[in-house]
């Protein structure tokens, strides 16, 4: 599984990581102005890596995706380790 970042400029939204193959990364609008998506990453800590940094730059918060219609719910098990959710 392969993870991507996703920062919206404009709205200053959390900095949000998703899978690669959701469809909100698949189907983006390429030459958006306002939106930047960082990526794919091979693992889940190389995109919390840029998605803290990015995050930290902004002063706001990243956090996993959570839209329903995507993702599959990403969450984090207490090892660390990410898995899908149901």
């Amino acid at each position: 599984m392969k993870f991507v970042v996703y920062e919206d400029e404009k709205n200053a939204s959390d900095t949000k990581i998703h899978v690669a193959d959701c469809s909100y990364y698949i189907n983006r609008k390429r030459n958006a102005k306002s939106t930047k998506w960082y990526g794919p990453y091979d693992t889940y800590n190389s995109a919390r890596k840029t998605a803290k940094k990015i995050a930290k730059d902004k002063s706001s918060p990243f956090r996993n995706s959570k839209d329903p219609k995507c993702c599959k719910l990403l969450s984090k098990t207490k090892r660390g380790k990410v898995r899908e959710s149901a």
